[in-house]
């Protein structure tokens, strides 16, 4: 039941957070709402793979947390050789 209402509360964080890498148009607010929203998929997959005890779910959302901070790694250092540090 907990583990549900868990479910529940993850899946409308996601939503939530789609609705606002969509509608935010500085790039440093996108960029830490995508994070964000990785996190959030990615306790989403623990949850679910507790919840459906399957180990094959917990191995995808490590290697979704891998990419996930890679990417972002990356795409700080990208967008942030814009920035003048004053």
């Amino acid at each position: 039941m907990i583990i549900n209402i868990t479910l529940m509360i993850l899946l409308i964080a996601i939503i939530i957070f789609v609705f606002r890498l969509i509608l935010i148009n500085d790039i440093h607010d996108k960029l830490l709402s995508l994070n964000l929203l990785t996190i959030k998929v990615i306790l989403f997959l623990s949850v679910l793979a507790i919840y459906k005890d399957d180990k094959f779910i917990l191995d995808i959302a490590v290697a979704s947390s891998m990419i996930g901070f890679i990417a972002t790694a990356i795409l700080i250092v990208y967008f942030g050789k814009d920035d003048k540090i004053e």
